[in-house]
């Protein structure tokens, strides 16, 4: 995950506050989704950072993180990548099939 100050500057949360980034990057079944959401958006509004790019998590906090931002009319803060995904299926010879999926990259989105 990717912060981008006030000045232009890119910083990574796993070196800002790995505490943070801890949580993020461990989120499961138990984990307080809102809770998290939270404390990353006052980490982010109090250290004056203008850009979340690509938060990690999943989709489920990703919507939680969405409706925290709603919540306080925060637009624009986020960016997330946007791709198109190309599979290919390879049979092998023990009758398996292996997956091979590439992302393109087409943009960014904020939101």
């Amino acid at each position: 995950m990717t912060l981008l100050n006030g000045m232009g500057e890119v910083e990574l949360l796993s070196e800002v506050n790995p505490a943070l980034w801890g949580k993020l990057t461990k989120l499961n079944e138990d984990s307080n989704y809102a809770a998290i959401a939270r404390e990353l958006l006052e980490f982010i509004n109090s250290n004056n950072f203008d850009l979340l790019v690509q938060p990690a998590g999943n989709p489920v906090f990703h919507v939680t993180l969405g409706k925290a931002l709603c919540k306080q009319g925060i637009e624009n803060k986020l960016m997330f990548s946007f791709s198109k995904r190309e599979s290919e299926d390879i049979p092998q010879e023990d009758g398996s099939v292996k997956k091979v999926s590439i992302f393109k990259h087409l943009k960014w989105d904020k939101i």
